[in-house]
């Protein structure tokens, strides 16, 4: 809110969502655990534990 009031242009912008990242690696790696999933992304344990149950409806 505060950058859309300076002016700044701030659609699109921004990190990419840790969720989407998460669930797009489950979809490719069907057998994948967390594990793996942690080390192939680099995204921290907490934020994959974190994102990991919300794909267990695939």
């Amino acid at each position: 809110a505060l950058k859309e009031q300076m002016g700044e242009n701030v659609v699109g912008g921004g990190r990419p969502d840790k969720a989407k990242i998460v669930e797009e690696w489950r979809t490719a790696h069907p057998e994948g655990t967390p594990k793996d999933c942690i080390a192939d992304t680099g995204i921290s344990k907490n934020t994959v534990y974190k994102w990991w149950s919300v794909g267990e409806a695939l």
